[in-house]
């Protein structure tokens, strides 16, 4: 009836199936490494800390999921407008949604490819329009939902 009872008697029955099929003795490691959990029990901060976690990982979830939603929006608008332009970075949904990471995490967005400036005096509205608006609806808004949604629930 105890969780941590339970989880000794998976490294137990995990420590006979490797010895029985003679597999490699590292996946026995993996699992003994979760008997580290049962400090959580010991403590009362640290098991205040996991239950705190474990009631917040739905919401998270669930805001996450939106933000993936209007992500996904984006990465497919993105590949609509750029594929023929910028074909390394938009050629497929899968280009699209790592360019837009990149973009989300504030690395180096692709200026060879997708200038924002067409020359000295002209700009790219649809370039601009698009990775100003992903900016501000995922990076300042999305992500600080999802970190207000964890913090409301811890």
């Amino acid at each position: 009836s105890n969780p941590w009872n339970l989880l000794d008697l998976l490294v137990v029955l995990s420590s006979l199936v490797v010895l029985a099929a003679e597999l490699p003795s590292h996946i026995n490691r993996v699992i003994l490494a979760f008997r580290v959990l049962r400090l959580f029990g010991r403590f009362r901060q640290l098991k205040q800390i996991v239950v705190g976690i474990g009631g917040s990982v739905v919401p998270v979830l669930n805001a996450f999921l939106i933000g993936l939603i209007v992500a996904s929006i984006y990465v497919i608008i993105g590949v609509d407008l750029f594929h023929e332009r910028a074909v390394a970075e938009f050629g497929s949904f899968g280009r699209g949604a790592y360019t837009m990471f990149m973009l989300a995490a504030a690395d180096e967005w692709t200026t060879e490819d997708l200038p924002p400036f067409l020359g000295e005096q002209s700009v790219d509205m649809a370039v601009c329009l698009f990775s100003t608006t992903f900016i501000l609806v995922v990076n300042w808004t999305l992500l600080q939902v999802q970190m207000a949604v964890l913090l409301d629930h811890f």
